[in-house]
């Protein structure tokens, strides 16, 4: 049973992200470009995209490895987020013009290193709520009010469990080296898949286990480009279970 800070006060109502625009979010940079370098730091808009979708994309029209390029943090998809990503060996003048569907470059400037995860300040929300009771904003400040006395607690949500919730059981298996299990939890029931984005059984066509006691295979010449996000991709294909039982 869920227990609420603020369960004693009534909520504003309404309804979320019904639109892109409804989920905004800017990324708060750890510092700014010095104006020099090696790695070109563009700032950019994106909507309906995720982090690595992005860096697909300009790895695509910038000529470059996708693993090369550098970011802060990741950022929703079902949004319109704000955000830098760090180029390798490339100047300003190489994205003029750059078209890509769903990005809109914000600025490009130079600087000596690249982009790593947690190099940044943090990140502005702006959430809008649709259809809120009349006297919500009155509620919201209640609400407010006691969470800047005592705080919000740091808990992990279901975003950190990833979509099917098993993100620390695929992560305990590889450590055991229970690659099998490893895969199985990646691959996941596709009726457990809440996200609609994820509901794609195409991971199945790749990977199956042969037996109870086989690792299972991964078919090399899979379209692994079809799996709904990069991260499963990379740890999927660098297991070793990938080749053989």
């Amino acid at each position: 049973m869920r227990t609420y800070l603020t369960q004693h006060l009534s909520g504003t109502g309404g309804i979320i992200r019904q639109e892109l625009e409804d989920f905004q979010v800017d990324e708060l940079p750890l510092y700014t470009p010095c104006g020099e370098g090696d790695h070109l730091y563009i700032s950019v808009e994106k909507r309906g995209l995720t982090t690595h979708d992005l860096l697909r994309e300009l790895a695509k029209a910038l000529g470059c490895q996708e693993r090369d390029l550098g970011y802060a943090g990741l950022k929703d998809a079902r949004a319109v987020t704000r955000q830098t990503v760090s180029v390798p060996l490339r100047k300003p003048a190489d994205i003029t013009g750059l078209e890509i569907p769903g990005v809109t470059i914000l600025s490009a400037q130079l600087h000596r290193n690249k982009l790593r995860p947690g190099h940044l300040a943090g990140n502005r929300f702006r959430i809008r709520i649709h259809s809120p009771l009349p006297d919500s904003l009155s509620r919201a400040q209640a609400v407010l009010g006691i969470l800047e006395k005592s705080g919000v607690p740091n808990r992990f949500g279901e975003q950190r469990y990833g979509a099917m919730g098993n993100s620390h059981r695929i992560g305990r298996a590889i450590l055991r080296q229970d690659f099998a299990a490893a895969m199985a939890e990646i691959v996941g029931d596709p009726a457990a898949i809440k996200h609609e984005g994820w509901q794609r059984p195409t991971t199945r066509e790749i990977w199956q286990p042969q037996s109870a006691n086989c690792r299972g295979t991964v078919d090399p010449n899979g379209d692994f480009s079809r799996w709904p996000e990069m991260a499963s991709r990379r740890v999927i294909a660098s297991l070793p279970c990938h080749a053989t039982c």
